[in-house]
């Protein structure tokens, strides 16, 4: 009698907890464990830095949060010393860099040029143009 009491209480609960928008902690731990786990994030060795060309308030920062989720190592994020790049494109600093295929997909674009800077300290720099929130929207 009490286990029948026991399971009539459980389930009542459990229907109590499903009205409340709560997941009984069996039904939760079994969907957790079929969920298929999210893929890791490769990370693309060099470093890359992104500078704002188009003006727009808190583009290089979005495009800094971007290339990171994909496995950028971003140092920096600054604006660019003109605002009028109507596309995205890459400069790559380090001729032959690795991770250049893989930014300039992460990027959609096939605008990447070599511009060689001994000084630099980057691999590549991105200068963000107006087609940016396509980019991170993924459109």
């Amino acid at each position: 009698m009490r286990s029948a009491l026991a399971a009539a209480r459980f389930a009542a609960l459990a229907l109590l907890l499903s009205a409340c928008g709560e997941e009984p902690a069996a039904s939760r731990d079994a969907r957790l464990a079929s969920a298929q786990p999210a893929a890791p994030v490769m990370s693309v060795p060099g470093t890359v830095e992104v500078l704002n060309g188009c003006g727009a308030p808190g583009a290089a920062e979005r495009m800094r949060r971007h290339l990171t989720a994909r496995g950028f190592d971003v140092l920096w994020s600054s604006n660019a010393e003109d605002a009028n790049y109507a596309r995205t494109m890459v400069a790559v600093r380090t001729p032959g860099w690795e991770g250049t295929n893989r930014l300039a997909a992460a990027l959609k674009t096939d605008r990447v040029v070599v511009l060689l800077n001994r000084n630099s300290t980057v691999d590549a720099t991105v200068f963000i143009g107006h087609d940016y929130q396509e980019i991170i929207n993924g459109n």
